[in-house]
This record gives C-alpha cells, structure tokens and sequence, in this order.
C-alpha cells in the first residue's frame, strides 16, 4: 500500500514539475509541530494527491525539491488511510523558484480550548513557513542554528546556554515567530527555555 502511495507521490510530483517547468524548483522542508491530540499523526496532500504519509507530531521531513511559481495547495488529512475528500484544512502556497523553505504545522484544532490566543496570537491551526532557510554550515564545525516557537500555551521566551546565562542564543521569541540565525560550535548542549526577562 505504501509503495503504491509513493508511487503515486512520484506521480503527482512529476506532473507538477511538468505543468511548472520554466518557473523552476524550491527545496522544502516541512516540520509537524501541532501538540494538538486529534492531529498527532496527519497525511498532507498537495493538489489532491498524497504528498506525506501519517506525518507524526515532531517530525520533519528531508530538504526536498518541489516546483516554484505555481499555487501549491497544502491539505491536512487525519493520519490513516485518509483521501482528498478527508482534508480540514487547505493552505494555498506560492513558492519563489532558487529558494530554500522551511514550513511548520502549529497551532491547535480547536483555539477555544486554550483560550484562543497567546498573548494575543492566534493559536489555530496553521502552516507558518520561511524563507532562506540554510540546509548546510557555513564553516567545518560550526552550526547555524534557528528557533521557532511552536508552543501554543507558553509566552514569549528566552532560550540560554547554561553556561552563559547572560548571553542568549534567542530573545523574546512569540508564539509564531521564527528567530534569525545564531551560530554555535558543533557539539551537544543542553538548552535553558525561560519566559522573557
């Protein structure tokens, strides 16, 4: 069943490429951050045909081409063995050819349920997205790091190296809101979330 689903994927995407040819290709990564129980695992449809099978909260799919200059119109299926006619909710996207995009699933299905909003930002379900996205370091052992608070009952935040407490990566992050690059050196670490201030 899957191999047909990918199959058909190939399909669907090579029909794009050939409807969009002269308006050239973006590389897309798309990240499933919605905490929302009821869309745990989703599958994602691209002009009505299957893109992303049972796309389980936190993951992320690879850096991927798809065509540029077209309308691109992302659906969201409940996970399973779902169909066009299942989709709940439709993004129409643009994407400018030479590009690299990274594009999150946040949010909740039902906003009432927290409220409505965080600090007065909506908090339902939707795809925000990025452009200039980097897909590799700009030095050996160096990384470029970026944030995005995806977090739909928490506030703005800080995000903090333990071991420089006075000097954070990221500051006054927003729900929604992606931060711009910081680099680091390549290892692990272990990150301070507080709220701002």
């Amino acid at each position: 069943m899957k191999l047909l689903r990918n199959f058909g994927l190939m399909v669907v995407l090579l029909s794009f490429m050939a409807t969009s040819a002269s308006a050239g290709t973006a590389r897309l990564q798309v990240i499933h951050n919605s905490p929302d129980p009821a869309a745990g695992v989703v599958d994602i449809y691209v002009n009505g045909g299957l893109f992303i099978d049972e796309f389980a909260f936190r993951a992320a799919t690879a850096f991927q081409d798809v065509p540029a200059g077209v309308t691109l119109e992302i659906g969201v299926a409940p996970g399973g063995d779902s169909s066009p006619d299942d989709i709940i909710a439709t993004f129409p996207v643009v994407l400018e050819s030479g590009k690299t995009y990274v594009a999150v699933a946040s949010g909740v299905l039902d906003p009432d349920a927290f409220d409505g909003s965080v600090n007065g930002n909506a908090i339902g379900f939707t795809i925000v997205a990025r452009d200039r996205v980097k897909e590799s370091a700009r030095w050996p052992y160096v990384v470029d790091l970026l944030a995005f608070h995806g977090s739909p009952d928490a506030p703005a935040v800080d995000v903090r190296l333990p071991n420089l407490p006075w000097f954070p990566l990221f500051w006054n992050l927003s729900y929604g809101e992606f931060s711009s690059y910081r680099w680091v050196f390549a290892k692990e670490y272990i990150l301070d979330i507080n709220p701002n201030g």
